[in-house]
C-alpha cells in the first residue's frame, strides 16, 4: 500500500468520527431550538454557508469558507489558533441548498432556515473554541421574502438572548424600492446591528438622506463585498468551463456570472454590482460603457486576451478603472496557426479536400511550391511574432525578415543565441516578400497598415496571413488586390467587423455583411473564426 493511500480500517475510523461528531452538533443544535422555541427549524448537519472572499483584504476579519458542519469546526479552530474573528456571510443563493427535507419546492423558506439553524450551530460551539464569529446577511432585491422570513426567526433569538443572531446586515437595492425597505431599517436599528446599503442603479445616493437616521455606523467588520462577483461577457460553454474549474482551485474563489452577450452599451447593465467584468476580443469597452461600469461599482475589466484595442484606455484612466489582459496566452497555438495557414494556402489543401470528397482524384489546379528559400516578412515580432520566425527559419529554411518600432533582440541576434533575422524598413518587406505574416496589435497607428497603397507596392503573387487582429487590413483593398492578382491568396484568422459573426452560429442565416460574404467566395482565401489560440 503506498505512502498516501488509506486502509479500510482507517476508513472506517475515520467515518466513525465524523458520525459522532455530527451527532454530537445535531444534539447541540436541537437544544438550542427548543431553547429558543424557533418552530420548524431543521436538524440537520450542514446547514450554513460561508462565502469565502476575494477582494476583502483591507478588512481585519478572516473570511473562512465552509459548507458542512466539519468545515464549521475547522473555521472555529482557525480562529482557536489564530485568536482572528471568523466571519461568516449568509445569502439567499447559498443558504437554499442547505435546507432540510420537505422545503425543495420552497426556496426561500429553505433557506431562511438553513441560515438560521447554521447561526445556531455556530453560535453554540464558537464559547467552547473561544472565538469571535461574526455572522454576516448579503440581500439582493430579488431576496425580499428571504429577509422578512430570516428577520422573524432572527426575532425570536433577539428575543430570548437580548442581542442579534446576525453581527451585520448588507442590501443592494434599486432606488425606487426603498420605500419597501423602511421596515427593514427599523428593525435593524432597534437591535444595534450595523447596515451598509448600495445602490443597483444610477441614482444619485443622496436619495438615502431620508434614511440616514436609520442607518448605522459601520464597524471595523461591517458589511464590504465579501465576494468578488465577476460578469463574464461573450462567454461560450468551452469558457464557462474552464473559468469554473479554474475559479474552483482558488484560495478565495469569486462569483462568476455567465453571458453569452457582449459587452455593449445595451447589455453593460449585467455588470451591476459586479467587482470586475471579463471581456473578450469583441466585447465593446468604450467611454459610454467605461461610464457606465464605473457607475456600477466596477473596479476592474479583466481581458481575457492578449489585445486591448476594444477598450478606451483615456476614459478607463479617467474612470479610476484598472485593466488587466493576457499579456501571451497561446503564443506557439497562434504562431502555428499562422503557419499552417501558409501551408494550406501554399498546397491549396481545402480545394484538394474537396476534390477527393467528390472522387476527383486529379491534380490539375494543386501546384504549389517549396517553402525552403522563400522571403517571409513578419510584422510585429513579440512572443507570437518571433515563434513564427523561427519556425519559419529553423523548420522551413525561409528566408525571414522582420519589421517592428520595437526591435526584439531575440530576433537580431546571432544564432544560437537569437535567430539571426535582420530588421527592415516596411516598405522593403511589402516589395520584397513573398509571404507576409502580421503580428502587430491593432493600434491607431496600425490601423490598415495593408491598405490599397501598401498592397500595390507588394511582390505580384504574395501571400497575405493575418492572423492578429482584422483591423490592420483593409478588406476592401484586399479584395481589389485578390482581384487583381497582386495578391495570390490570403489567410485569415481575424476579420476588421467580425464582431457579429465570429463566435456565433450563422449557418442558418444570411450574411449581410457584404464584404465578408464577398470574401467568402474567394477560392484562394483560407478564413478562421478567430480560433488560432484554440
Amino acid at each position: 500500500m503506498g505512502e498516501g493511500d488509506v486502509s479500510s480500517t482507517d476508513s472506517a475510523a475515520v467515518m466513525i468520527q465524523k458520525r459522532q461528531r455530527g451527532i454530537q452538533t445535531r444534539k447541540a443544535l436541537m437544544s438550542i431550538q427548543e431553547s429558543c422555541k424557533v418552530p420548524g427549524v431543521k436538524t440537520r448537519d450542514c446547514a450554513w454557508v460561508l462565502l469565502s472572499t476575494a477582494i476583502n483584504d483591507r478588512c481585519p476579519v478572516k473570511f473562512f469558507p465552509c459548507t458542512n458542519s466539519d468545515d464549521c469546526v475547522a473555521a472555529l479552530q482557525e480562529a482557536k489558533n489564530t485568536r482572528r474573528p471568523v466571519a461568516i456571510q449568509f445569502s439567499c443563493a447559498d443558504s437554499h441548498e442547505f435546507a432540510g427535507e420537505g422545503l425543495e419546492n420552497d426556496q426561500f423558506q429553505a433557506a431562511q432556515l438553513g441560515a438560521v439553524s447554521g447561526a445556531f450551530l455556530v453560535r453554540h460551539l464558537a464559547p467552547a473554541y473561544g472565538a469571535t464569529v461574526l455572522l454576516h446577511v448579503n440581500c439582493q432585491e430579488a431576496d425580499l421574502p428571504w429577509l422578512w422570513g430570516l428577520l422573524e426567526l432572527d426575532g425570536c433569538y433577539y428575543a430570548e438572548r437580548g442581542e442579534p443572531m446576525f453581527s451585520s446586515f448588507s442590501v443592494q437595492i434599486p432606488s425606487w424600492k426603498i420605500h419597501e425597505y423602511r421596515t427593514f431599517f427599523e428593525k435593524i436599528k432597534a437591535r444595534g446591528t450595523p447596515l451598509h446599503v448600495s445602490l443597483v442603479d444610477e441614482a444619485d445616493p443622496s436619495v438615502l438622506q431620508p434614511l440616514s437616521d436609520r442607518l448605522l455606523a459601520p464597524t471595523a467588520y461591517a458589511p464590504v463585498e465579501t465576494v468578488a462577483k465577476v460578469a463574464v461577457f461573450s462567454a461560450k460553454s468551452y469558457d464557462v468551463d474552464w473559468l469554473r474549474n479554474a475559479n474552483k482551485v482558488q484560495g478565495r474563489p469569486a462569483k462568476l456570472f455567465f453571458h453569452d452577450l457582449m459587452l455593449s452599451e445595451k447589455t453593460v447593465h449585467l455588470a451591476a454590482g459586479c467587482f470586475a467584468v471579463c471581456t473578450f476580443v469583441n466585447d465593446d469597452v468604450n467611454a459610454t460603457v467605461v461610464k457606465a461600469l464605473k457607475k456600477k461599482g466596477v473596479k476592474l475589466v479583466a481581458l481575457r486576451c492578449a489585445g486591448f484595442n476594444n477598450v478606451d484606455l483615456d476614459q478607463v484612466r479617467d474612470s479610476g478603472l484598472k485593466v488587466c489582459r493576457v499579456p501571451a496566452y497561446s503564443p506557439d497555438a497562434v504562431s502555428e496557426h499562422a503557419v499552417a495557414l501558409m501551408l494550406s494556402l501554399n498546397r491549396k489543401i481545402p480545394q484538394a479536400w474537396k476534390k477527393t470528397q467528390s472522387g476527383n482524384f486529379t491534380l490539375e489546379g494543386q501546384l504549389g511550391f517549396d517553402m525552403v528559400g522563400k522571403r517571409v516578412g513578419i510584422v510585429g515580432t513579440g512572443k507570437i511574432g518571433s515563434i513564427a520566425a523561427r519556425i519559419l527559419k529553423r523548420g522551413f529554411g525561409c528566408e525571414v525578415v522582420g519589421y517592428d518600432k520595437f526591435k526584439n533582440p531575440y530576433i537580431m541576434n546571432e544564432e544560437p543565441e537569437g535567430l539571426g533575422i535582420p530588421y527592415v524598413e516596411l516598405d522593403e518587406l511589402f516589395a520584397t516578400c513573398d509571404i507576409i505574416s502580421l503580428h502587430a496589435p491593432l493600434l491607431p497607428a496600425t490601423k490598415h497598415m495593408i491598405n490599397a497603397e501598401a498592397i500595390n507596392n507588394m511582390k505580384k503573387g504574395v501571400i497575405i496571413v493575418n492572423t492578429s487582429r482584422g483591423g490592420l487590413i483593409d478588406t476592401r483593398a484586399l479584395l481589389e488586390g485578390l482581384k487583381s492578382h497582386r495578391v495570390s491568396a490570403a489567410g485569415l484568422d481575424v476579420y476588421e467587423d467580425e464582431g457579429d459573426y465570429f463566435f456565433e452560429d450563422c449557418s442558418q442565416e444570411m450574411i449581410d455583411d457584404d464584404i465578408l460574404a464577398r470574401l467568402l467566395t474567394f477560392p484562394n482565401v483560407t478564413l478562421t473564426a478567430h480560433q488560432a489560440f484554440f
